[in-house]
């Protein structure tokens, strides 16, 4: 019943006033964390984007399109702060998803499904994390759904196709669109496809038009075609690294078929940890048990039935693509597919607000039952998030900051098993802590490795931290260990970051061992 409420308060108001309610909330619940750490792949991106103007599209060892780096540095320019980066290139970005998703809704539909929709991706969880994630996640699900606007506005003015004016614009505000996407994320094809397939059924009737999608298809095609010998050249590095590192693979990428059922996972419990638990099946089959009924109880519902293209075309064709290729070159992530959670949350409100027009009191329950059993999970997933340190970004600017202040640079140093120290460390440390890597991904067990000469070079310190992060991957038989008790260090204790994160293990030499509690307290989270 609050559900029915609240659409019923909403439907009072006017538009202006619904859609300025909207965006305040879904800015505010996009707030918290914003000023977040950088974890790893931010802070990469950071840095690379740090480099002059020339070296932008020097990225071969990044997976991704060039836009992304390009509006990175151009924030840079003005402000290094993590709320600024994210602002605009993730949480604006964010925002805009959110209004063109309520503008679809209302206008293809009815302003109840715009209302709906709005409010289930304003709360969402996982559209909230990757509205504050400085990488190209939020930025291919606007340009997506700004092309899905574009596309519907053609189709909805079918009788006025005939003005040429207004096909060339639409048209060449879609074309924009899609290279904008394609230059964003290496995924926007699948949304590409899945728009053209939707315009194929609705003009199949009109090779004129046809003809002109077909020509607008082209030149996005060309626009996009100077950048595929870097992708060709960035495909190469990628396969090479997985050749030479067998574990990176599982951190880049799922498990084929896990990925799928992963991606419609995080769909519906966001940012929540979907180890299986007997609560989430459950809910889970009770979203899916009533979605299905509310499909057979409204099958020959019109509205339903022109919804279910656009779901198909903007959803499913997208994520299967994605998932087909992945048998080829592993790329479905539930990130990476964002563009199409718009897409998720419109069909669930068109089948909530054809349902509540129906006289049977219990197609209206099971309607309210739909819709309140998401927003509650929206409500309690990004609460999760806000308040449980597991479901947050690595704390790199915390722990470096713990190391400075308990640490004296002059007798202590980080070791990573890593080939360099990693990027969200030397973003924030910036040379100011001694740092050494052990130059390899795995280390060797051979005495005269790369790595044992590294560390046999640190025994001056007095003290070596070691960071557990991604060691499983890169040093799985601990070696750094054995090695650093063969030069006289012995393990006197652990700095605890956060979930994320993992420990970070402080070696001292056999003199150092005595009084050692002053150089390392238990917790660096309980810094005076």
């Amino acid at each position: 019943m609050i559900m029915k409420r609240m659409l019923k308060k909403l439907k009072n108001l006017s538009p202006a006033a619904v859609m300025m309610v909207l965006l305040t909330l879904g800015f505010l619940m996009r707030v918290p964390q914003l000023n977040g750490s950088f974890w790893l792949d931010e802070a990469a991106q950071v840095l690379e984007s740090s480099r002059p103007f020339s070296h932008q599209l020097q990225i071969r060892d990044d997976f991704q399109p060039p836009l992304i780096h390009l509006l990175v540095f151009t924030l840079l320019q003005y402000s290094k702060s993590e709320v600024w980066l994210r602002l605009g290139a993730a949480l604006v970005p964010g925002l805009i998803t959110l209004w063109a998703t309520i503008e679809i809704g209302r206008r293809y539909f009815s302003p109840r499904v715009g209302w709906l929709s709005g409010l289930l991706l304003a709360t969402s969880s996982f559209h909230i994390f990757y509205s504050q994630e400085l990488r190209p996640y939020s930025l291919p699900a606007m340009f997506a759904v700004l092309g899905w606007w574009a596309v519907l506005e053609l189709t909805q003015r079918k009788s006025e196709t005939s003005a040429a004016g207004l096909v060339t614009r639409q048209l060449g505000v879609f074309g924009v669109w899609s290279i904008l996407g394609l230059y964003s994320s290496y995924l926007y094809p699948f949304a590409l496809v899945g728009q053209l397939v939707f315009l194929f059924f609705q003009f199949r009737k009109d090779p004129q038009l046809l003809k002109r999608v077909l020509l607008t298809t082209t030149l996005v095609c060309l626009a996009f075609a100077p950048w595929i010998p870097s992708f060709i050249d960035q495909l190469q590095a990628g396969q090479q690294l997985r050749n030479e590192f067998t574990g990176w693979e599982n951190v880049v990428s799922f498990d084929q078929f896990r990925s799928l059922s992963l991606t419609g996972g995080k769909f519906v419990f966001g940012v929540l940890d979907l180890a299986v638990q007997p609560i989430f099946i459950l809910v889970l089959l009770e979203v899916a048990a009533t979605g299905a009924y509310l499909m057979w109880a409204l099958q020959n519902n019109p509205v339903i039935r022109k919804g279910l293209g656009l779901t198909i075309c903007w959803l499913i064709i997208p994520v299967l693509g994605a998932w087909v290729i992945s048998f080829v070159v592993p790329v479905l992530q539930p990130k990476r597919v964002l563009f199409a959670l718009p897409a998720f949350y419109l069909a669930i409100s068109l089948l909530v607000t054809q349902a509540l027009q129906q006289k049977t009191k219990f197609v209206q329950a099971a309607a309210l039952l739909l819709a309140g059993s998401i927003l509650s999970i929206n409500l309690f997933s990004s609460f999760s998030y806000y308040t449980q340190t597991k479901y947050q970004r690595e704390n790199w600017r915390e722990v470096q900051a713990y190391i400075e202040e308990k640490y004296d640079p002059n007798n202590s140093i980080v070791l990573f098993a890593f080939p360099d120290q990693f990027a969200s460390w030397q973003w924030y440390n910036n040379g100011r802590f001694p740092t050494a890597a052990t130059g390899v991904f795995v280390v060797s067990e051979d005495p005269l490795a790369t790595d044992r000469q590294i560390i046999k070079q640190l025994t001056d310190y007095q003290f070596i931290l070691v960071f557990d992060y991604l060691r499983d991957l890169t040093d799985p038989q601990h070696q750094i260990e054995a090695d650093l008790e063969r030069y006289g260090f012995q393990q006197v204790g652990v700095i605890p970051g956060n979930a994320p994160l993992g420990m970070i293990r402080v070696f001292a030499r056999a003199g150092q061992i005595i009084g050692f509690s002053e150089y390392c307290p238990t917790c660096y989270e309980n810094r005076n």
